[in-house]
């Protein structure tokens, strides 16, 4: 991937150029966050940022829906990964949801990534459930088959006793096709 957007850096004047650059950063910053090299994970987030910054209004060239807004669900994300949940949230509430992209698929991941979040503190699991339905509603085919999200669920729906986990986690688990 690095390879890839050095490849290209020459031409990220032009828009559709400037959408896959950007991506290719975010995926590489998922990748080295992955792999626990969170300092280079970092270096690759602020030049996806960078990139957005300067590249104007999204062209949604590929699909790829590159831009200021897609950068936060991806940092939302990133967050999650590390295992900071309060830091996804606290970068959620700090984005302007005017800024995220149209695409129904990206709108629910952004509101998985900060049910993801708030699920990482027990405290905080209702809401975390009332976000994943909201996640749910928008694009429902993304957000069942979501491994990220069917792997939340059912360990929240384990660790929960029997009969203290709510009605909404037992009916989004049910239609997600874990066994309840």
């Amino acid at each position: 991937m690095t390879l890839a957007a050095e490849e290209i850096s020459s031409a990220v004047d032009d828009p559709a150029v400037a959408e896959v650059y950007g991506s290719l950063h975010l995926a590489a910053a998922w990748v080295t966050t992955t792999l626990g090299r969170l300092d280079v994970a970092d270096t690759h987030v602020a030049e996806a940022a960078e990139t957005a910054a300067r590249s104007g209004p999204v062209t949604n060239f590929a699909n790829l829906w590159f831009g200021r807004g897609n950068v936060q669900i991806w940092r939302v994300d990133l967050a999650v990964e590390r295992g900071a949940g309060g830091k996804a949230v606290e970068i959620a509430r700090a984005t302007d949801p005017a800024t995220l992209p149209r695409a129904a698929s990206r709108r629910s991941a952004w509101w998985t990534g900060i049910s993801r979040g708030l699920a990482s503190d027990r405290r905080t699991w209702d809401e975390a459930v009332q976000v994943f339905r909201t996640a749910e509603e928008i694009a429902p085919q993304r957000f069942r088959t979501n491994p990220l999200v069917r792997e939340v669920v059912d360990d929240m729906r384990r660790r929960s006793r029997r009969d203290s986990v709510g009605r909404e986690l037992r009916g989004l688990a049910y239609r997600m096709g874990i066994a309840v």
